[in-house]
């Protein structure tokens, strides 16, 4: 049986992965790599478009900020080599469809499930997994 919060924590994985695929299916389109990046400490998370040209202080542009529900937070970024459980972290999409690969951990506070976003190295295609602690 489905509750209320199990559904807006699935839709809330729904929209981070729509995220990540506009940024990949953007990148290979335009021929620009395309960011998304994650705030944990307060819970955000943003999609970046690479400009052209211009300074190198200012190579990408915030297209939308997403805020994630205060019953939900980003527990952590994994990476090749690293695990961020503090402040800031990006995926970067490459225009081959590829990226720079890495696992993003959502945690659902009322309900003790937590779900993981993988994004593939070579293909840049996500994949979800759910768990229930």
């Amino acid at each position: 049986m489905y509750t209320v919060d199990g559904l807006k924590f699935k839709a809330t994985a729904r929209q981070i992965v729509s995220t990540l695929k506009f940024a990949r299916n953007t990148a290979v389109f335009k021929q620009k790599s395309q960011t998304v990046g994650f705030d944990i400490d307060n819970n955000l998370y943003w999609l970046e478009e690479q400009r052209l040209g211009g300074d190198e202080d200012h190579r990408s542009q915030d297209i939308k900020t997403f805020k994630l529900p205060s019953d939900v937070s980003i527990e952590a970024l994994e990476f090749i080599e690293e695990k961020i459980e503090s402040g800031k972290g990006n995926i970067i999409f490459y225009p081959n469809g590829s990226s720079s690969s890495g696992t993003i951990i959502v945690k659902n506070k009322r309900t003790d499930e937590d779900f993981r976003i993988g994004v593939d190295i070579l293909t840049g295609l996500t994949e979800v997994t759910f768990y229930r602690e």
